[in-house]
């Protein structure tokens, strides 16, 4: 009995640290792709990007991947409180695909989890 608990703990462990891991590396991502776009000449002339808008500049490196990963994982949930949020074009389409594979990772997650309760 123990070791069905064990395996179902370190199941849920797994599943807890690969959301971990796709908020953080679709974050850095948004981040990155901000970044690229900050160049085009729209958003240049305007200023208004995500890394402006949020001061993102005078942050440290774990200050902005603490940030971009809390986005990310907003995002994914589908929760979104809106204290982060895409200020450019070019921001809301990488956030719109953003979207549409936290739908595809929540269902794999809840499908496994629904696994391990049964």
């Amino acid at each position: 009995m123990q070791i069905i608990i064990i395996s179902y703990l370190i199941k849920t462990i797994k599943l807890v640290i690969l959301i971990f891991l796709v908020s953080y590396f679709l974050g850095i991502c948004f981040y990155i792709y901000c970044d690229i776009t900050r160049n085009f000449d729209s958003v240049k002339k305007s200023k208004d990007d995500f890394i402006t808008v949020f001061e993102f500049e005078k942050k440290t490196s774990i200050q902005i991947a603490i940030a971009v990963t809390y986005f990310a994982f907003t995002s994914l949930s589908t929760v979104g409180f809106g204290d982060l949020h895409p200020r450019s074009d070019y921001e809301r389409l990488i956030t719109a695909f953003i979207l549409l594979f936290g739908v595809a990772i929540f269902s794999y997650v809840m499908g496994n989890f629904i696994e391990i309760l049964d």
